[in-house]
């Protein structure tokens, strides 16, 4: 169930939400283009909290071998349980819109990897498309840390040690997402749920089911690249 935000200026803390949403929306009022965070009584700028860093062998990554090589968030101060560090921001369309628009399509995985749902007030299914404001080579994720502050929600990754086995307890997952109504405008952000120390990955669960259906969505696009395939090496024969 989605906590409901009618008015931005309301301080009444829950998970400080409230309280943040409302040092957005100054911002934005503002023109002023930086996320903020809340660390005891003090804002800080997105960048200057959360970073984008390349997994190294030594990166915290004891309980996630198979993520050494990738990108992921990790923290640049300690963070409180309870904080709230970000929203999952992306290209927002219908569920029907988005099938539309990439289900016959070798981007479907791609996209999907990057999707969170949520629901309007009268129970409309609406997709968040993080991909959409992500530059396709990986690499230019950490050089461009700042223009990305918006979309590090979407790079966190999944805490779990294997993925076939989701029911394992997953000891180094230390946010989780939660969806919110602000003037019964759908959104979701991220809060830390254990203290986060400097240098460590922030990690969430992404859920069984995204897992099933990536592995559904990824051998559909295999599929479609050899139908594609074989069309073009027939008419070129």
């Amino acid at each position: 169930m989605a906590i409901e935000i009618n008015d931005v200026r309301s301080v009444q803390l829950t998970y400080n939400i409230e309280e943040w949403v409302l040092k957005q929306s100054d911002l934005w009022r503002n023109n002023e283009r930086d996320g903020q965070i809340k660390i005891g009584n003090r804002w800080y700028r997105t960048p200057d909290v959360l970073g984008i860093q390349r997994i190294g062998p030594n990166s915290n990554n004891r309980h996630e071998p198979n993520l050494v090589g990738q990108i992921g968030i990790f923290a640049k101060k300690d963070i409180p349980s309870d904080t709230v560090i970000g929203e999952y921001t992306g290209v927002y369309g219908l569920e029907q819109e988005f099938e539309r628009r990439y289900s016959h399509t070798t981007k479907y995985a791609q996209h999907v990897a990057y999707l969170y749902g949520v629901q309007t007030k009268s129970g409309t299914n609406i997709h968040i498309d993080a991909r959409a404001i992500l530059p396709s080579d990986q690499d230019n994720w950490i050089q461009k840390e700042q223009e990305l502050q918006y979309a590090m929600m979407a790079i966190i990754n999944d805490g779990h040690q294997n993925v076939r086995r989701y029911d394992d307890p997953a000891p180094a997952v230390n946010s989780r997402f939660t969806n919110i109504h602000v003037n019964r405008f759908p959104q979701a952000i991220a809060i830390t749920t254990k203290r986060i120390r400097r240098g460590q990955q922030l990690f969430v669960e992404y859920g069984k089911r995204f897992w099933t259906h990536m592995s559904r969505y990824e051998e559909r696009e295999r599929v479609i690249r050899h139908n594609r395939e074989r069309d073009i090496a027939s008419i070129e024969s």
